[in-house]
């Protein structure tokens, strides 16, 4: 869209053709969000309370990096967003937290991950796209993603720490 707007490129086709001649509204930016607060960190409270109903403890590792990495990205993008509410299942319009106390609770929220991740309890196969069910992989992603979150807040040595525990090599990412 600022492509268009900014004149780098036209649209001419379909949604394109509205969008260059300004024809669009708050919907028109909705979709990120709804996959982000919808499609991921919904579905992945879910997925939570479903593992730990049958004690899971690696299903629930990953879900919490999952919401981790969508909400990191949002509040990379966008500043302020909602995380303490959509925490306790409220999303019908939740308050947006400020940035740094989304990082730090980005931050609890991948300690947490760790936690179950390292316990050893728990297994998934053929569902794990990324991993595979491998928890060490999984670890190394969270440690990564800390070390990221780190960096978007200027806390260099942090960063550090983290990324000396992630991703260790291609093959793990």
């Amino acid at each position: 869209i600022g492509g268009m707007w900014s004149g780098y490129f036209t649209g001419v086709d379909r949604q394109y053709a509205g969008i260059q001649v300004y024809n669009i509204n708050g919907s028109s930016f909705s979709q990120i969000w709804q996959n982000i607060y919808y499609g991921v960190f919904q579905q992945a409270n879910l997925i939570e309370t479903k593992s730990e109903a049958v004690n899971n403890r690696l299903v629930v590792g990953i879900a919490k990096v999952l919401k981790a990495h969508a909400v990191g990205a949002a509040t990379a993008g966008w500043g302020n967003v909602p995380l303490s509410e959509v925490a306790n299942g409220e999303f019908d319009n939740p308050a947006f937290d400020a940035q740094a106390d989304v990082y730090r609770g980005l931050q609890t929220l991948l300690d947490e991950a760790i936690a179950e991740l390292e316990s050893g309890v728990g297994s998934v196969d053929v569902a794990d796209i990324y991993f595979g069910g491998d928890g060490s992989k999984w670890r190394e992603a969270a440690y990564t993603l800390k070390a990221r979150l780190y960096t978007e807040n200027r806390e260099y040595a942090l960063a550090y720490e983290a990324a000396l525990k992630g991703i260790s090599a291609a093959e793990n990412s």
